[in-house]
Parts: structure tokens; sequence; C-alpha cells
């Protein structure tokens, strides 16, 4: 998985390309993207050192607004009436979840 992001201009594994939806703030965390492989990885001894999970750390980081909190900016329909999937105004679950995983 790591690899993968190093690799990923040039790479796309099973159609698994790391271009801007990749990068996008998602829920539910079934979609292949930056903060679920970052749930993923997070728990593996050592993986949380590894430069490229720190620079996509970092990415994740970049979508902090102030105060701390992060919206939406993808959704998946079924939940379109719901705050989680609110691509205007800022996320509680999302929020929580990337400070989790920050923290």
């Amino acid at each position: 998985m790591l690899d993968h992001w190093t690799d990923r201009r040039t790479n796309k594994p099973f159609l698994f390309g790391m271009g801007t939806d990749f990068l996008k703030l998602k829920f539910p965390m079934v979609w292949y993207n930056l903060l679920h492989v970052l749930w993923a990885l997070w728990p593996i001894d050592g993986a949380a050192e590894d430069p490229r999970c720190l620079e996509m750390a970092g990415h994740l980081r970049e979508k902090l607004e102030d105060g701390g909190r992060v919206k939406a900016e993808s959704m998946y329909r079924v939940y379109k009436d719901q705050e989680r999937a609110d691509k205007k105004n800022p996320s509680r679950l999302l929020t929580v979840l990337v400070h989790r995983l920050l923290a």
C-alpha cells in the first residue's frame, strides 16, 4: 500500500488510481481513499512513522479548516440528507475520525 502511494503517478494496480478522488474526504469509508487507507495502515507497527504515511497524513491535516473541522468532499447518495454527507458544512463524524487518526 505504501509503495502504491510512492508510485501513484505511474502505477495503477487493479484500476485503483490515487488521483484527486483518492484525496477527497468521504463517508462511509468503503471507498479506496486517503482516510480509509490511513485507518487501515495506522495500527500497523511502524507505519505511522513511515515517511509515506506521514506524507498522506499531511494531506489529511491540510483539510482541517479553522477550528479544526473538516467537510465531506464527496458523498454516497444514500446519505445525502445526513450531516456526514453535507459538503457545505463541517461534518462532526468526519472531524472525529480525522482527529482520532492524527492524534
